[in-house]
């Protein structure tokens, strides 16, 4: 069984790869779906070989996202891994630091910015920490995501160029952690 937590409500995009999306918000479409509670995923413990949580963890508070790693590894197999994508708050910073007007006028769909603001620095912090109520509530670079699995207890492995997850991750502005649960648990 692979897992995509937090696919959204459409659903996963990785189905084609064998996966169920779950999610706590209700699906829009039928197919492979599961609504969760927000707290502790619906699968028993080691029963997953694979999980993907791509672009979810900097929808809530640290805590929250550490508990949510924590629960991934909980539900994981031992031995397997969960990829984890978020936007990087290194590259972020950068464009914000660089002055980069172009890096933050980008659109979900002509005419609809991804970040807003009257200012680059309003739309850095809409970046980081914004996006409406369902928005971003935390920011992470690579070093803070990769020491909040090792927090959950996951060994964090290198991520490869062209690792499959990196589909749909929004490389040009993401980070990608590949966590690792011990094999021995």
């Amino acid at each position: 069984m692979k897992v995509d937590v937090g696919c959204g409500r459409h659903g996963t995009r990785y189905s084609d790869w064998g996966f169920t999306g779950v999610d706590v918000y209700p699906a829009v479409e039928q197919g492979l779906y599961i609504s969760y509670n927000g707290r502790t995923l619906p699968y028993a413990e080691n029963l997953v070989a694979e999980v993907a949580c791509i672009h979810v963890i900097e929808h809530m508070p640290r805590p929250d996202g550490l508990h949510l790693l924590k629960e991934i590894k909980r539900i994981l197999q031992p031995g397997c891994k969960a990829y984890v994508s978020t936007p990087d708050l290194a590259i972020m910073a950068k464009a914000y630091l660089d002055g980069d007007e172009r890096f933050y006028k980008r659109e979900y769909r002509p005419g609809a910015y991804v970040w807003n603001g009257p200012t680059l620095a309003d739309k850095f912090l809409d970046s980081i920490m914004g996006m409406g109520p369902s928005g971003h509530r935390y920011a992470y670079d690579y070093t803070s995501l990769c020491t909040l699995g090792e927090e959950a207890g996951f060994i964090v492995e290198p991520t490869p160029d062209d690792c499959p997850f990196w589909k749909g991750s929004r490389r040009s502005i993401s980070i990608l952690c590949v966590f690792r649960k011990k094999s021995h648990e």
